[in-house]
């Protein structure tokens, strides 16, 4: 949900001096009324908010409202501010955590001879975290989770630093242990490491220590919903993942086992995310994060492009019921911890050709040293609609049918979002 801060800026001249002074340029000592009125949507904004006026990299005033009814105002000379509005804790030094969502928006005032409004988007600055473990053994009587590190300290301008461990106590809920719903800045790692220390009253009261290591730093405005299984072997992660530019973005479901024998085999956590947070846009044709970026747009949407390539493969069957050996292959390709890689469309196909030959030409490429090089040859045809087709990026990017007795090669596709950070 959007929330959304209103400024209105009344400049009014405080000295006595004639209608003039508009016809000649103005002295930056004039003063000049900001008045701000606060708005929101069907979800209030928590108060007190906190307003500040920057200028050159120094505070020029702070004011706080303590509700929707007030009408603050600041009294700023003529000339350019940076506005700031904090809405909720920051103080995260203590805990590591908040049981209150922390918002912080911000926009560019200028001064002048007329009046002007504005507008302040407000954005989570926190990550929403909650944690639930299930088939916890019976004998266990108190179960605390450790999540680390994150930062502990953001000032009013949104910047970062310090870290802290967060520690929570979870209470047993009918056969589930849960935490409370609790607000962290974000990650300062690579990843977020879960450490549970299960506790018994038996053998002169013991804590059991178990670990797991979340793949990704948390981000603030992601609801995390860490979901534990105690030694029940190995859950494949299913995470949905996307930023919006304001409120929550949707929910990052995580589940994962702990126990004695959970540790083994489960240092990758395949996911079938497809949405990603980058410093800077790839490139079609471009290698990123292991994989290869095929196509990209102007607005992040991609088309990454199997590092391995299929031969000898099977176009589809269609009077057969169970799933093609095409399909088969794509359901069961991992690639670097990515889930859900499908064949292509011919669309997709025509797609990707472009960006080849717009790059390449005649002969083989290799991207980066772990995929199968993909050759423009007209002998090879590649499987794409679902198997039922087949597609030759040299010869004019030409789909034609298959024949059941033929075998082609196939290369999976899957689409991503790659949004780039603020």
């Amino acid at each position: 949900m959007k929330k959304i801060l209103t400024i209105t800026i009344f400049t009014a001249i405080l000295t006595s001096c004639s209608t003039a002074i508009f016809d000649t340029e103005e002295d930056n000592n004039d003063k000049h009324l900001l008045t701000l009125t606060t708005y929101s949507g069907s979800n209030a904004i928590t108060y007190p908010i906190d307003l500040y006026a920057y200028s050159g990299g120094n505070e020029i005033e702070h004011i706080t409202v303590t509700s929707s009814e007030e009408k603050p105002v600041m009294e700023l000379s003529t000339g350019n501010y940076s506005i700031y509005a904090v809405s909720g804790s920051r103080d995260f030094t203590d805990k590591g955590y908040s049981t209150t969502p922390l918002m912080i928006g911000s926009t560019i005032v200028t001064l002048g001879k007329t009046d002007k409004e504005t507008a302040i988007t407000m954005q989570y600055a926190v990550a929403k975290v909650s944690v639930a473990l299930s088939d916890v053994p019976d004998n266990i009587t108190a179960v605390q989770v450790k999540i680390g590190q994150q930062y502990n300290y953001i000032n009013e301008l949104g910047e970062l630093s310090g870290s802290k461990e967060i520690k929570l106590t979870c209470k047993k809920s009918d056969t589930t242990w849960v935490s409370d719903t609790i607000y962290v800045l974000p990650g300062c790692g690579a990843s977020t490491s879960i450490e549970i220390g299960c506790k018994t009253d038996e053998d002169n009261v013991t804590v059991k220590q178990y670990s797991y290591e979340y793949p990704q730093p948390l981000q603030a405005g992601c609801p995390y919903n860490f979901k534990g299984s105690y030694d029940s072997g190995i859950t494949y992660s299913k995470i949905s993942f996307s930023l919006e530019a304001s409120g929550w973005s949707e929910t990052v479901e995580h589940s994962f086992t702990f126990g004695e024998g959970a540790n083994e085999n489960q240092d990758v956590i395949p996911t079938d995310a497809s949405t990603f947070n980058v410093d800077e846009l790839p490139t079609p044709c471009s290698a990123w994060n292991g994989h290869v970026v095929a196509t990209i747009d102007e607005e992040g949407n991609a088309l990454l492009l199997s590092l391995r390539e299929w031969s000898e493969v099977s176009s589809a069957d269609e009077g057969a019921s169970n799933p093609t050996q095409a399909q088969e292959t794509a359901t069961n390709y991992i690639e670097n911890e990515l889930l859900s890689w499908s064949i292509p469309t011919e669309e997709q196909m025509k797609t990707i050709g472009n960006a080849l030959k717009k790059k390449y030409q005649k002969g083989s490429i290799t991207l980066i040293p772990e995929a199968d090089e993909l050759q423009f040859n007209e002998s090879y045809y590649y499987l794409c609609d679902d198997a039922t087709y087949k597609f030759c990026f040299y010869n004019s990017g030409t789909r034609s049918g298959t024949n059941k007795k033929d075998k082609y090669y196939l290369r999976l596709v899957k689409p991503v979002k790659f949004i780039t950070n603020q």
